[in-house]
């Protein structure tokens, strides 16, 4: 029984680790794409896309080099996504900071997926919206366990100059996939 559980731990790992392998392959692919694209506007949309895969990898990385294949530290997980997401719009945005206040709670994959994807579209947006370019500006991420309602609350803000709610696209790619994954948790 030890032998069969340590080789299915061993499978699960090895399941994690592929499926980080592979979703790094499509962002490598998406990104050499970009590459070839004269067009600033699909350069942008590859850009997007590739980062929204890497929130994916990311929680297959982060449950490969952890022992626990079940949950995922939040706080881990938001820190690192965070990073990438800073990285990857370091040219665009240098004097933007972003801060990270999360509670200790390890969350499982079906919630961490989702949750990273959202997190990504709105830094996302604050990073390409809120901001001047070179512009100085603080993105705030604050993630917390409401113990009394067994809820959790996520809440994205930044300090830029802000937007006309009626002009807000509704029906954007972005929009979109945040309203079907708030539904979906």
């Amino acid at each position: 029984i030890e032998n069969a559980l340590k080789e299915k731990e061993f499978l699960i790992k090895e399941i994690h680790h592929r499926v980080k392998n592979n979703l790094q392959i499509i962002s490598s692919m998406l990104s050499l794409q970009a590459d070839t694209i004269d067009n600033s506007a699909a350069q942008e949309v590859l850009q997007e896309s590739r980062l929204r895969i890497n929130s994916m990898a990311l929680i297959h990385q982060l449950l490969y080099s952890k022992n626990n294949m079940v949950n995922v530290s939040i706080s881990d997980y938001l820190s690192t996504l965070l990073l990438q997401i800073e990285k990857s719009y370091s040219g665009v945005s240098s004097g933007v900071v972003t801060e990270l206040s999360c509670d200790t709670i390890n969350i499982d994959l079906d919630t961490a997926i989702p949750l990273g994807l959202i997190v990504n579209e709105l830094v996302t947006n604050s990073y390409k919206h809120a901001f001047k370019k070179g512009g100085a500006g603080t993105i705030k991420i604050a993630f917390s366990k409401n113990e009394s309602e067994n809820s959790y609350t996520l809440s994205v803000r930044d300090n830029g100059k802000g937007f006309d709610p009626s002009k807000l696209k509704n029906n954007s790619l972005g929009m979109e996939l945040i309203q079907m994954l708030a539904e979906q948790l």
